[in-house]
Protein backbone atom coordinates (compact mmCIF):
# COMPACT_ATOMS: atom_id res chain seq x y z
CA UNK A 1 0.00 0.00 0.00
CA UNK A 2 1.43 3.16 -0.71
CA UNK A 3 1.82 6.27 1.96
CA UNK A 4 0.48 9.73 2.04
CA UNK A 5 2.35 11.58 -0.20
CA UNK A 6 2.69 14.83 1.71
CA UNK A 7 3.56 18.69 0.79
CA UNK A 8 6.37 20.88 1.49
CA UNK A 9 4.74 21.57 4.85
CA UNK A 10 3.72 18.71 5.74
CA UNK A 11 6.91 16.81 4.95
CA UNK A 12 8.62 19.33 7.56
CA UNK A 13 10.30 21.44 4.60
CA UNK A 14 8.61 24.50 5.34
CA UNK A 15 6.67 25.72 8.74
CA UNK A 16 2.79 26.19 7.92
CA UNK A 17 3.01 29.59 7.84
CA UNK A 18 5.69 29.53 5.34
CA UNK A 19 4.06 27.78 3.44
CA UNK A 20 0.63 29.36 3.26
CA UNK A 21 2.92 32.74 2.84
CA UNK A 22 4.47 31.42 -0.54
CA UNK A 23 0.66 29.89 -1.18
CA UNK A 24 -1.00 33.00 -0.69
CA UNK A 25 1.60 35.10 -2.44
CA UNK A 26 1.26 33.05 -5.49
CA UNK A 27 -2.54 32.96 -5.60
CA UNK A 28 -2.20 37.07 -5.25
CA UNK A 29 0.07 37.35 -8.33
CA UNK A 30 -1.07 34.29 -10.56
CA UNK A 31 -4.85 33.76 -9.20
CA UNK A 32 -3.70 29.77 -8.15
CA UNK A 33 -0.89 28.07 -6.92
CA UNK A 34 -0.03 24.55 -8.46
CA UNK A 35 1.56 22.13 -5.88
CA UNK A 36 3.40 19.54 -7.45
CA UNK A 37 4.11 16.37 -4.90
CA UNK A 38 7.15 13.95 -6.45
CA UNK A 39 7.71 10.18 -6.27
CA UNK A 40 10.27 9.45 -3.95
CA UNK A 41 12.81 6.11 -3.03
CA UNK A 42 10.68 5.84 -0.39
CA UNK A 43 6.99 6.82 -1.53
CA UNK A 44 7.26 5.35 -5.24
CA UNK A 45 3.51 6.47 -5.66
CA UNK A 46 2.51 8.31 -8.64
CA UNK A 47 3.16 11.98 -8.87
CA UNK A 48 0.40 14.33 -9.11
CA UNK A 49 0.14 18.32 -9.25
CA UNK A 50 -3.45 20.43 -8.29
CA UNK A 51 -4.66 23.66 -7.90
CA UNK A 52 -5.35 26.11 -4.72
CA UNK A 53 -7.37 29.05 -5.14
CA UNK A 54 -10.03 28.27 -7.40
CA UNK A 55 -12.38 27.33 -4.76
CA UNK A 56 -11.76 30.15 -2.56
CA UNK A 57 -11.52 33.19 -5.16
CA UNK A 58 -14.14 31.67 -7.67
CA UNK A 59 -16.33 28.69 -5.71
CA UNK A 60 -14.95 26.79 -8.73
CA UNK A 61 -13.19 22.96 -7.93
CA UNK A 62 -9.68 22.47 -7.64
CA UNK A 63 -7.76 20.95 -10.40
CA UNK A 64 -5.74 17.47 -10.19
CA UNK A 65 -3.70 15.69 -12.63
CA UNK A 66 -2.13 12.32 -11.39
CA UNK A 67 1.16 10.87 -13.10
CA UNK A 68 3.06 13.64 -13.70
CA UNK A 69 4.17 16.47 -11.63
CA UNK A 70 4.53 18.77 -14.56
CA UNK A 71 0.78 20.15 -14.45
CA UNK A 72 1.43 23.68 -15.89
CA UNK A 73 -1.66 23.12 -18.06
CA UNK A 74 -4.23 23.45 -15.65
CA UNK A 75 -3.12 26.90 -15.06
CA UNK A 76 -4.73 27.25 -18.80
CA UNK A 77 -7.68 24.43 -17.79
CA UNK A 78 -8.11 26.90 -14.56
CA UNK A 79 -8.21 30.35 -16.69
CA UNK A 80 -10.74 28.70 -18.83
CA UNK A 81 -12.73 27.33 -16.10
CA UNK A 82 -12.72 30.77 -13.97
CA UNK A 83 -14.20 32.43 -17.80
CA UNK A 84 -16.58 30.19 -18.52
CA UNK A 85 -18.14 30.69 -14.67
CA UNK A 86 -18.58 27.14 -13.71
CA UNK A 87 -17.15 24.01 -13.50
CA UNK A 88 -16.23 21.29 -16.22
CA UNK A 89 -19.32 19.08 -17.12
CA UNK A 90 -17.88 15.23 -15.65
CA UNK A 91 -16.40 13.97 -18.84
CA UNK A 92 -15.63 16.21 -20.80
CA UNK A 93 -13.16 16.12 -22.96
CA UNK A 94 -10.84 18.55 -24.55
CA UNK A 95 -8.00 18.30 -27.41
CA UNK A 96 -4.90 19.77 -26.40
CA UNK A 97 -5.23 22.58 -28.48
CA UNK A 98 -8.55 23.82 -27.23
CA UNK A 99 -6.48 23.65 -23.79
CA UNK A 100 -3.61 25.63 -25.90
CA UNK A 101 -2.96 26.65 -29.06
CA UNK A 102 1.03 25.80 -28.95
CA UNK A 103 0.21 22.06 -28.83
CA UNK A 104 2.58 20.07 -30.52
CA UNK A 105 0.20 17.19 -30.42
CA UNK A 106 -3.54 17.46 -31.08
CA UNK A 107 -4.22 14.17 -30.96
CA UNK A 108 -3.77 14.43 -27.34
CA UNK A 109 -7.11 14.23 -25.46
CA UNK A 110 -7.73 15.71 -21.73
CA UNK A 111 -11.33 14.38 -19.60
CA UNK A 112 -12.06 16.10 -16.59
CA UNK A 113 -14.17 14.04 -14.30
CA UNK A 114 -15.53 14.82 -10.60
CA UNK A 115 -13.51 13.36 -8.50
CA UNK A 116 -14.50 11.31 -5.75
CA UNK A 117 -14.68 13.60 -2.10
CA UNK A 118 -12.09 11.10 -0.28
CA UNK A 119 -9.47 13.09 -2.64
CA UNK A 120 -9.84 16.03 -0.92
CA UNK A 121 -8.27 14.28 2.24
CA UNK A 122 -5.53 12.45 0.43
CA UNK A 123 -4.76 14.69 -2.94
CA UNK A 124 -5.06 18.58 -2.11
CA UNK A 125 -3.24 19.33 1.15
CA UNK A 126 -3.35 22.89 1.07
CA UNK A 127 -6.25 23.60 -0.72
CA UNK A 128 -8.07 23.21 2.26
CA UNK A 129 -11.79 21.95 1.90
CA UNK A 130 -12.60 22.02 -1.68
CA UNK A 131 -14.40 20.35 -4.61
CA UNK A 132 -11.68 18.34 -7.08
CA UNK A 133 -11.85 17.40 -10.44
CA UNK A 134 -9.06 15.24 -11.82
CA UNK A 135 -7.95 16.17 -15.42
CA UNK A 136 -7.12 12.56 -17.36
CA UNK A 137 -4.12 12.85 -20.04
CA UNK A 138 -4.77 10.23 -22.84
CA UNK A 139 -1.40 8.85 -24.09
CA UNK A 140 0.13 10.41 -26.97
CA UNK A 141 -2.44 8.76 -29.87
CA UNK A 142 -4.84 10.21 -27.46
CA UNK A 143 -6.01 6.48 -26.11
CA UNK A 144 -7.74 7.32 -22.56
CA UNK A 145 -7.58 5.09 -19.28
CA UNK A 146 -10.20 2.26 -20.64
CA UNK A 147 -9.28 1.65 -23.93
CA UNK A 148 -7.60 -1.06 -24.48
CA UNK A 149 -4.91 -0.36 -26.35
CA UNK A 150 -3.70 3.08 -24.37
CA UNK A 151 -0.50 2.81 -23.87
CA UNK A 152 0.66 1.48 -20.24
CA UNK A 153 2.05 4.53 -19.11
CA UNK A 154 -1.25 6.20 -19.19
CA UNK A 155 -3.09 2.94 -18.82
CA UNK A 156 -2.55 2.56 -15.29
CA UNK A 157 -2.98 5.72 -13.34
CA UNK A 158 -5.55 6.31 -10.85
CA UNK A 159 -8.85 7.26 -11.50
CA UNK A 160 -10.35 9.02 -8.71
CA UNK A 161 -13.85 8.33 -9.11
CA UNK A 162 -16.35 6.36 -7.15
CA UNK A 163 -14.69 2.88 -7.87
CA UNK A 164 -11.42 4.57 -6.05
CA UNK A 165 -10.90 1.13 -4.22
CA UNK A 166 -7.48 1.61 -3.68
CA UNK A 167 -7.23 5.14 -1.77
CA UNK A 168 -10.58 4.48 0.33
CA UNK A 169 -8.38 1.45 1.27
CA UNK A 170 -5.55 3.95 2.25
CA UNK A 171 -8.56 6.16 3.95
CA UNK A 172 -9.48 3.60 5.86
CA UNK A 173 -6.39 2.75 7.68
Amino acid sequence: MMSKPTCPCCSGELSREEYDKHVRDSIRRHGRFLQGVFATKDDPGPAFTYTIGNWENHQLPELLVIGTSRGTYLNELSKMMIARGRKFRDGEIFRGKDIDERAINDLVQIKIIDADPIVEEYFTCGAGTAPVQQVILSDLEGRLPGDPECDEKFAGMPICDEKLTWLRTFADD
